[in-house]
């Protein structure tokens, strides 16, 4: 099936706290009608599925700054939680903090990437290729496994095993190394069930399980972060490339057929995240919402200021952080902005939730506890 590249045109929303007056759904012309139309998802995916999907009710205005846990250094890396504590990676440490902001433990091991959750504790990314297994109750070493470059993944599940890939396109799980599965430099993954999906700086995708590789594709450029995995799709986020704008492909799950591409005005800035929409970041300060059936733009949503991570969806909401500092939340219908929320600093750790809080790591080094007024 051939690649669809869709053009479109969208009434732009306004910027700022104001609601849009109104919105206009983009016609959308195809060359071929799409097959196999995937249903909206309407579960809540785990976190190796790379949705950004939460569940309960949103917050209706902006929530309060429950407490700040200073960090080692800028925070890059998704925070992550096990329900009972929040672990943030920053300055090469490892930093474990109760869900009432007191710190319970902090490792410094040269972490370098988003921590994972295992059989065997909580694994941790380092520079120099090793990933490191902690107890998340105190910190001390449990497991050490060896590498020679560096890890690109979080710690991901295939089945019951837990695996990750280097930049040299590696992927290793806690009994070695696997196999090279594409070249270098690779970016970030996704999992579901017992394949995982990966991509590379040369615009290559590649599915595998731990016993062969499924399938291959080619993006139209060089795929940045990570996938995103919905239903029987792959979400790949793809760079400009040769004169030519970046933006998403969709991709059959079991066959890697291309069911659909969407193009930006300049490229994502960040993965997407999937509700009623697939919800874009645009490097151009634009939100885009993108019809998970067709690819089509639903609607434009510009900000005053270039978006810093990927969105997290929860009900109809959508929230977004900026590099001005300002944490948004944005409708899912129209794409206009219910409220914002000055953070003091950008947010580049990736969000999670759990029990009615949002967390989240900034730039300037805080760990940040959310909760509703």
């Amino acid at each position: 099936m051939r690649v669809l590249t869709l053009f479109c045109l969208t009434a732009l929303g306004c910027a700022g706290n104001r609601r849009p007056v109104s919105k206009r759904l983009t016609v959308v012309q195809q060359d071929v009608q799409p097959n196999n139309a995937q249903q909206k998802p309407d579960v809540i995916a785990p976190w190796h599925h790379r949705q950004a999907r939460w569940d309960g009710p949103a917050l209706s205005s902006a929530p309060i700054i429950k407490w700040s846990v200073p960090t080692s250094g800028p925070v890059v890396h998704p925070v992550r939680t096990d329900g009972s504590s929040v672990f943030v990676v920053a300055g090469g440490a490892v930093t474990a903090v109760t869900l009432s902001g007191e710190i319970l433990w902090t490792v410094n091991i040269a972490a370098d990437g988003p921590v994972g959750f295992g059989d065997a504790g909580l694994f941790v990314p380092t520079k120099s290729g090793v990933m490191q297994v902690l107890d998340p109750t105190n910190g001390s070493l449990r497991e050490s496994h060896g590498g020679s470059h560096p890890i690109v993944t979080a710690p991901l599940p295939i089945g019951h095993a837990t695996v990750w890939l280097t930049s040299e396109g590696t992927l290793t799980t806690t009994s070695g190394p696997f196999d090279t599965i594409i070249e270098g430099p690779a970016s970030d993954a996704a999992t579901q069930g017992d394949l995982l999906i990966a991509g590379n700086g040369a615009g290559d995708v590649v599915a595998t399980t731990t016993m062969s590789v499924r399938w291959r594709a080619e993006m139209p450029g060089p795929v940045v972060g990570h996938p995103v995995l919905g239903g029987d799709r792959a979400y790949i986020p793809f760079a400009a490339s040769d004169g030519t704008h970046g933006g998403i492909t969709a991709l059959d799950l079991n066959t890697g057929t291309t069911i659909w591409v969407s193009r930006m005005r300049a490229q994502p800035s960040a993965p997407p995240a999937i509700g009623t929409h697939l919800i874009v970041p645009d490097t151009q300060s634009e939100l885009v919402a993108l019809d998970l059936d067709h690819g089509g733009i639903r609607w434009r949503s510009p900000a005053p200021s270039s978006f810093s991570s990927q969105p997290a969806v929860q009900a109809d909401a959508i929230y977004v952080g900026r590099h001005d500092g300002q944490l948004d939340r944005i409708d899912m219908a129209d794409g206009g902005t219910v409220w914002s929320l000055d953070l003091g600093g950008a947010l580049t750790g990736a969000m999670c939730h759990t029990s009615g809080l949002i967390f989240l790591g900034t730039a300037d080094g805080r760990l940040l506890a959310l909760e509703a007024k």
